[in-house]
């Protein structure tokens, strides 16, 4: 068992539901809301928003579809909720499991338990919400969080606007790989995967870092007036 699945494997409460064939159980409202957060979260990111219907949620919460209208008036309403929900949720467990890693895989390994513990939350968030731009503003926020976290893990080049795009490339790169590898890697090879983020992270981040490259904005500056020139050329034909 890789050092990721160690640490993912903490026991769970199983989450209300039905009681096999009798009575439904009631519960408090604020537990009956977290319980079709729960089936919605689920069922939104196996089958995305608009192809998830709420007799589906209600389905996989064990109750009628009027409950769930009972909590939440619409199915945009419900989506919006799960999104904070998730959003708030996974922003507080990646940066709480940072300080008890270990060296530049911080990071990496952070996200990578918290994504084999709820992969449905974090496909939600990142591939499914991202589709819809009524919703785009959970992702610029979760955006900004793993932004903010890169940028407290590296070390500063003197230039705000350079540390800013070095802490969004680490950020895309890392939960860019961490989500790809859920989807499609194999459990058991995790550690070997954070690893290798970290190690692509470190090299990213010497090449924002270096400061003997031979003036890449010249040369880009060079490039754009030889276009410009090639264009005024075509032109004049």
């Amino acid at each position: 068992m890789s050092t990721v699945q160690q640490a993912a494997a903490q026991p769970t409460a199983n989450p209300p539901g039905p009681t096999g064939g009798g009575k439904r159980r009631l519960l408090p409202r604020a537990e009956r809301r977290a319980q079709i957060l729960d089936a919605a979260a689920s069922a939104f990111a196996q089958r995305g928003y608009s192809d998830t219907a709420m007799d589906e949620v209600a389905a996989r919460a064990g109750i009628t579809k009027l409950i769930v209208y009972r909590h939440f008036g619409s199915k945009t309403e419900l989506y919006q909720a799960v999104l904070e929900s998730v959003f708030a949720r996974l922003a507080t467990e990646v940066t709480d499991r940072i300080p008890a890693m270990v060296g530049r895989g911080a990071v990496p390994s952070a996200l990578m338990v918290v994504a084999r513990e709820q992969p449905d939350a974090l496909r939600l968030l990142m591939v499914h919400s991202s589709r819809e731009p009524e919703f785009d503003e959970l992702v610029k926020r979760f955006d900004a969080v793993a932004w903010s976290v890169a940028a407290s893990v590296l070390d500063p080049t003197g230039d705000d606007e350079v540390d800013r795009w070095q802490a969004r490339t680490l950020a895309d790169f890392v939960v860019g790989g961490v989500l790809g590898w859920v989807e499609h890697g194999d459990p058991t090879r995790d550690d070997e995967v954070v690893a290798r983020l970290a190690a692509g992270a470190a090299r990213l981040a010497a090449g924002w870092r270096d400061r003997e490259l031979d003036d890449p904005a010249g040369s880009v500056a060079a490039h754009r007036q030889t276009c410009g020139q090639t264009a005024d050329l075509e032109d004049d034909r």
